[in-house]
């Protein structure tokens, strides 16, 4: 009867009803795309074994076994071994909540509180009538997460998950319905189609201005997103990498989400931490260039190498004034008002010059993380600076540098009409 209740409460008095056409209407809580950087885990039986990836079973059990992963179990496991009886070591006797909250709060993620939902384990349809669907909706109204992530849809349709008359009760009537966000992958094809940011793919990177909020989700470990105990130190994404695809990513109107893999103990790899503190410190140097941007009216500077943009207006402005600047998307470039972030991630020159930047004789250019400020530009068509007027001893890093660029001359362009 509660479940029949929970089937229907959708249909009564609803803002949002369960097809497409109304459920992508919904707008993405505005919490989501100012956070910009996120944190989350792959943790599960798999981190037992700890070998190949989070993906073991199939490559163990499924139709075209791995014969590596099977010789591993059969050389490390008694006869008779079966997926469930990895439960027992699953131990995680080192877990501590409150470590792996500092952990993430080291890397200066804030997007942090999740479920993973993960559904193709079982093909039968009373999985998705009596487990899944009645699992997802006791999750949210127990613990409240403000995203539901979901994944492993791509073997059934929607209609066998229930995933619209889900999102409906989720968006309509559940505890989060207002703060919430969901990702795409709720059935064969609705992946880069469907429900709230969109993914595409793991470690999509386009490059490129996307006027629909979408997120990068990649792992530090180049190979696995589980666990693995053969994991080399080479395999391992570094600190400048993720600064870089954090950097790629909220260009384009992207969130970055990152992966680290717990072991089967409840400990986050040393490694992991480390890289999570390394690119933290510099993150929270940068902070004002991350947190609250938006893209600008170009996402990177084909004149330069590596260069990409952030941007925010000015503090303070009235309302009158906002509405006449506002875009959903991205931020105009008006003198008085802008504020753009350069991310130079190629520092090996004599000279950085951003064709980008068309500047004024209010033009001035603080480097993030020190007390550097540069002015005296001038009205020229691009910004010029020499190295030289850089004090290298003062960079939090020496292969990153971002420039809080202020009274920039104005420019009109809409990047979602323009290539780059």
């Amino acid at each position: 009867m509660f479940l029949l209740f929970l089937l229907f409460l959708p249909l009564v008095n609803a803002k949002y009803t369960p097809d497409w056409d109304s459920l992508d209407k919904r707008p993405l809580p505005s919490w989501y795309d100012d956070s910009k950087f996120g944190i989350f885990c792959h943790w599960g039986l798999y981190s037992v074994p700890a070998y190949r990836s989070e993906w073991m079973w199939w490559y163990w059990k499924g139709t075209q076994p791995d014969a590596n992963v099977v010789n591993f179990v059969e050389k490390n496991y008694k006869p008779g071994t079966t997926y469930a009886d990895f439960a027992k070591d699953f131990t995680a006797e080192y877990f501590d909540a409150k470590q792996f909250a500092e952990t993430v709060k080291s890397s200066g993620a804030r997007q942090e509180k999740k479920f993973y939902g993960n559904k193709n384990e079982n093909s039968d349809i009373l999985f998705s009538q009596q487990i899944s669907y009645p699992q997802m909706i006791e999750i949210v109204t127990k613990y409240r997460p403000e995203v539901v992530w979901s994944d492993g849809e791509w073997d059934k349709p929607e209609e066998y998950w229930k995933a619209k008359e889900f999102l409906a009760w989720l968006y309509n009537s559940s505890p989060v319905k207002d703060q919430v966000v969901v990702n795409d992958r709720w059935g064969t094809g609705t992946m880069g189609k469907h429900g709230g940011f969109l993914t595409y793919s793991d470690h999509y990177d386009p490059g490129t201005l996307l006027e629909r909020k979408w997120e990068n989700c990649m792992t530090l470990d180049k190979h696995s997103w589980g666990n693995r105990r053969d994991m080399k130190a080479s395999e391992v994404y570094t600190a400048y990498d993720i600064i870089e695809q954090l950097a790629r990513t909220i260009a384009c109107n992207g969130n970055l989400l990152l992966n680290v893999g717990p072991n089967m103990h409840g400990q986050i790899p040393a490694i992991f931490e480390d890289r999570l503190a390394e690119i933290g410190k510099f993150v929270n140097i940068a902070s004002e260039a991350v947190y609250g941007t938006k893209p600008w009216i170009y996402q990177n500077d084909t004149s330069a190498s590596n260069v990409w943009y952030t941007s925010r207006y000015q503090s303070g402005l009235s309302n009158h004034v906002k509405r006449n600047i506002q875009h959903p998307v991205f931020n105009m470039q008006l003198e008085k008002y802008t504020i753009v972030y350069a991310w130079i991630l190629d520092t090996a020159h004599d000279t950085f010059e951003l064709k980008s930047v068309k500047t004024t004789d209010r033009t001035t250019v603080t480097i993030l993380g020190t007390d550097v400020v540069l002015t005296g530009f001038g009205t020229a068509e691009s910004l010029t600076i020499p190295s030289s007027k850089i004090d290298w001893k003062k960079l939090p890093r020496r292969d990153v540098i971002v420039l809080k660029i202020e009274n920039a001359g104005s420019r009109n362009r809409n990047p979602l009409k323009s290539s780059n």
